[in-house]
């Protein structure tokens, strides 16, 4: 796996091997069912009831795709989507996070609405993994917003 990838899933805290075997093994298919290089991926995670970190999606993209696992850690659904020029907006749920700088406590979800559709995409985050969902939204949703005036 690329060491980029390596070093994010250390940084955001993700040490269970069946969960970072399970994101190599993706990850892997993924680049081989890319018209593109992966050039970047994001864990979506939320808490369960009980305050623990649930991984709830693996998501690796490219410059015009991205390749979806919903229920990553036990289920294989995998997607697909081709989103250059495809959103119509999105919203930012925060807590505790500044658009800056991430704490332990810090929450982000993004939603984004897809252009001629009632689709949504949502990625969540926890912690440290705010700043790399921060990056996302800069990197592959604001320029993909499409005008429709």
């Amino acid at each position: 796996m690329n060491v980029k990838f390596v070093d994010y899933i250390k940084d955001i805290g993700i040490t269970d091997k069946s969960v970072i075997t399970r994101i190599e093994s993706i990850q892997e298919l993924f680049s081989y069912l890319s018209p593109q290089k992966i050039t970047d991926i994001f864990v979506s995670e939320t808490l369960d009831e009980d305050g623990n970190r649930r991984f709830v999606g693996l998501d690796c993209y490219s410059s015009k795709y991205l390749l979806s696992a919903r229920n990553f850690t036990n289920e294989d659904n995998f997607s697909l989507i081709f989103y250059r020029k495809q959103f119509r907006g999105y919203d930012l749920e925060m807590e505790d996070y500044n658009f800056n700088t991430a704490n332990d406590q810090s929450k982000l979800k993004v939603t984004c609405y897809q252009k001629d559709s009632s689709e949504k995409w949502y990625e969540n985050a926890l912690g440290k993994n705010c700043d790399y969902l921060k990056k996302i939204v800069f990197k592959y949703v604001i320029p993909n917003i499409i005008d429709e005036g």
